[in-house]
């Protein structure tokens, strides 16, 4: 994914897939993500089976709401749990009860970063991030360990 508008001949809105040959669009031609780039991509099983999570700056996916989170299935993109008003970092991270996607991002309105975890489709908030985890300022929180230690997200690398 990236601030790219086509892949080969085809439009491919800011995400494509490598077929072993070429580049081709992720879905539908022009179909991507629309009104920015994704920032993080992970594989994911929710129970319904593999499924890559996106997220970023953009608003659809495939033409549908997404809110700056997106699934893709390997045939259409879906939103998950209403979205986000904005995401920092994703990461999916096993905490004993089993791989789930950790979300440092702002939710529902609410002007402060917090830690999400998805659980049975739905977004659960787990805390606040540190003051440090300011707005733009986190790269990565799948380079922490546990993302639970909201603590450490204090050391993360800073971008902007």
């Amino acid at each position: 994914g990236g601030e790219f508008l086509s892949a080969g001949m085809e439009a491919a809105l800011r995400i494509a897939q490598w077929d072993g040959a070429e580049w081709r669009p992720l879905g539908p031609p022009g179909s991507g993500l629309g009104g920015g780039a994704p920032l993080v991509m992970a594989s994911f099983d929710d129970g319904t089976g593999p499924a890559l999570l996106v997220c970023g700056d953009f608003e659809s996916a495939g033409g549908k709401p997404a809110n700056h989170i997106a699934r893709w299935n390997g045939s259409e993109w879906s939103q998950v749990d209403g979205g986000f008003d904005w995401v920092s970092s994703m990461a999916v991270f096993d905490d004993g009860r089993g791989p789930a996607p950790y979300v440092l991002g702002e939710k529902d309105g609410q002007q402060s970063m917090t830690l999400y975890r998805l659980e049975a489709g739905k977004w659960k908030g787990l805390g606040p991030a540190p003051h440090s985890a300011e707005r733009g300022m986190v790269d990565r929180i799948d380079d922490l360990g546990d993302p639970r230690n909201a603590g450490d997200i204090a050391h993360a690398t800073r971008v902007g």
